[in-house]
């Protein structure tokens, strides 16, 4: 009578166990899919490397996590110089209020240091503003920074 009680609960045990231990999974949007898209510069009275009336940012798929990168200077409507970035990973950092904060660095460089002589480069699109990337550029040799805003059209 023991040896079947023990049976029971051995079975009544296994069984909520496996009940218990289904697959929970998150299923997060493709960080490139969700970024890609044909932005435009609010603002450019900035010093930057290329020179326009406008500045779009255009940003393509490549894989799940990275992205092709144009910043293309648009002079008379028509196509000016531009700044090509072929394939640069997606990094995607979360909040605890279930927020996705997406950054893509355009060189090896991931801190700002306005003393470090390297160039930096860094798209960031937080949730204080939906679909508006924040351009941070500074020149390789230089101390001072510039910070464009790219709405998405």
């Amino acid at each position: 009578m023991n040896k079947l009680r023990l049976l029971s609960y051995l079975l009544l045990a296994g069984a909520t166990g496996f009940i218990a231990c289904t697959k929970n999974t998150l299923n997060l949007p493709q960080p490139a899919q969700t970024i890609e898209g044909v932005y435009k510069a609010q603002t450019t009275s900035t010093l930057f490397p290329i020179q326009g009336k406008t500045l779009q940012l255009i940003v393509k798929q490549v894989s799940a996590d990275s992205v092709s990168v144009v910043v293309q200077a648009i002079v008379n409507e028509q196509a000016g110089d531009s700044l090509t970035y072929r394939s640069v990973f997606v990094n995607q950092e979360f909040s605890m209020d279930g927020c996705v904060a997406y950054r893509v660095y355009l060189t090896d460089q991931k801190v700002l240091d306005p003393q470090d002589q390297k160039g930096f480069e860094q798209l960031t699109m937080t949730c204080d503003e939906k679909n508006v990337f924040k351009y941070f550029y500074k020149p390789a040799g230089q101390q001072v920074f510039t910070v464009l805003k790219f709405k998405k059209l």
